[in-house]
């Protein structure tokens, strides 16, 4: 490989190669987001009609397991996507945003009317940390992934000449 091919590779659009790339983790964290709301109103319309408080809990992990699936996928998105090397950072910052700007907002939004918007946002803070694992486990799935891709086209690219 000559030098001027490390060049291009190293610098896409003559951006530095270790800086982040802030359009992957915009568009992961709102995919993920959106992702959530649709999960979660498929499974609060699925969920059989119970007691009040078998109802709550009911509610309460399709909401919580919404976001986590969610956030996780957005997450994938923003490392699949992302053109710049730091992919692991990018999809755990895609998944963080979407959460964050997104989900908590709405979580305080959709709150039940016995609970206070304080109260609202730290459930909401609870589940992001409660959902971490779970992020950070299909995030380095989707590192692992992109990273064996992109190795096998260098292969391919190296046997074509």
């Amino acid at each position: 490989m000559d030098q001027r091919s490390n060049e291009v590779a190293g610098d896409l659009d003559g951006r530095d190669d270790h800086m982040l790339d802030l359009r992957a983790v915009a568009v992961g964290g709102l995919f993920g987001a959106g992702a959530a709301v649709l999960i979660d109103a498929a499974l609060t319309q699925s969920s059989p009609s119970l007691g009040p408080t078998s109802g709550a809990l009911s509610d309460a992990f399709n909401a919580f397991a919404a976001a986590t699936v969610g956030v996780s996928l957005g997450g994938a998105l923003s490392t699949f996507i992302c053109r710049l090397e730091p992919w692991f950072i990018s999809g755990v910052l895609g998944a963080i945003f979407g959460y964050l700007v997104i989900l908590t907002p709405v979580f305080v939004a959709t709150r039940a009317s016995d609970v206070s918007s304080g109260a609202a946002v730290s459930i909401a803070l609870v589940g992001l940390v409660a959902a971490v694992p779970a992020v950070l486990i299909v995030v380095a799935g989707a590192v692992a992934i992109r990273g064996l891709a992109s190795q096998l086209s260098r292969r391919h690219r190296r046997t074509r000449r």
